[in-house]
């Protein structure tokens, strides 16, 4: 069974002549992105998190071809930028230069952008 994820909107309505209040709303889904791209995203992850020097990405295994690294800071400002063609499961970055502290890295397919928070502990 597949988790359901509501999301929820707002909505004004500007007509009183209706005698009934209630609204309802039922939205479906048409797919995820599993079902789009074929990834799973949920298994990008970081190891060691918090990390010292040296970091891995670990990418799922239905991965194959281009991915795009960017580590950010909490003030928007990239840090760092990485592009691999042929990545493989594992991909290691090295920490050192980097200052402790909170990151934010972005990992970019060609079908899929995932957000993954980073800690670095010297």
């Amino acid at each position: 069974a597949k988790d359901e994820n509501p999301t929820s909107a707002k909505i004004k309505i500007n007509s009183t002549a209706c005698n009934d209040n209630t609204i309802t709303v039922i939205a479906t889904p048409v797919a995820d992105v599993e079902e789009l791209t074929g990834i799973n995203v949920g298994n990008f992850a970081i190891i060691p998190n918090p990390a010292d020097d040296v970091f891995e990405m670990i990418l799922p295994q239905s991965f194959k071809g281009k991915l795009q690294v960017g580590i950010f800071d909490l003030m928007g400002n990239e840090i760092k930028n990485h592009s691999f063609n042929n990545a493989k499961s594992r991909v290691s970055f090295d920490a050192t230069n980097l200052v402790t502290g909170y990151y934010l890295v972005f990992c970019k397919t060609e079908n899929v952008i995932k957000i993954i928070p980073l800690v670095i502990n010297h």
